[in-house]
């Protein structure tokens, strides 16, 4: 349990550090990435080409809202230089958005898992067989071993 307290412990830190950006990167990043789905499916490109016509859209759209965000920033504010700096962090804070995002999924599944296999679950007793034969497995494959015969049953 003690490893795992100092991972929980560091992860929400990070976590919670992130947060207030990851929150401006949402607000500031939310329109770009809806966009190019949209224009993708109102299209009507074929399956196999939504992923590349999405990328066009995004080199075009996400610097375009930006510069959008900016101007707005810029003008609606006392402070002109504030336009500069929403063009600066919205690239970043959307960087940081995703990072947030994928750390969170990380903790989460992490989370899951430790108490999955410490609740003593019969998922955990499975686990545990199967990482036993694993190992007896990778023993098998050590130099000077027999080997089992090709096309025989590995498990």
């Amino acid at each position: 349990v003690g490893p795992f307290a100092g991972f929980v412990a560091r992860q929400s830190a990070l976590l919670l550090l992130q947060l207030p950006p990851a929150l401006v990167g949402l607000v500031l990043n939310w329109l770009p990435y809806k966009i190019p789905g949209w224009v993708t499916r109102w299209s009507g490109q074929p399956r196999n080409q939504v992923a590349t016509y999405k990328v066009i859209v995004s080199l075009v759209v996400f610097p375009l809202v930006w510069a959008v965000e900016a101007w707005f920033v810029g003008r609606s504010t006392d402070f002109p230089w504030a336009g500069l700096g929403t063009l600066l962090i919205a690239p970043l804070t959307g960087w940081i958005h995703l990072k947030f995002f994928a750390r969170l999924e990380h903790f989460v599944s992490e989370v899951r898992a430790f108490l999955l296999v410490r609740s003593g679950s019969a998922v955990a007793a499975e686990l545990a067989t199967r990482r036993s034969r694993i190992l007896e497995r990778l023993i098998a494959l050590e130099p000077g071993r027999d080997r089992p015969a090709s096309g025989s049953d590995p498990r």
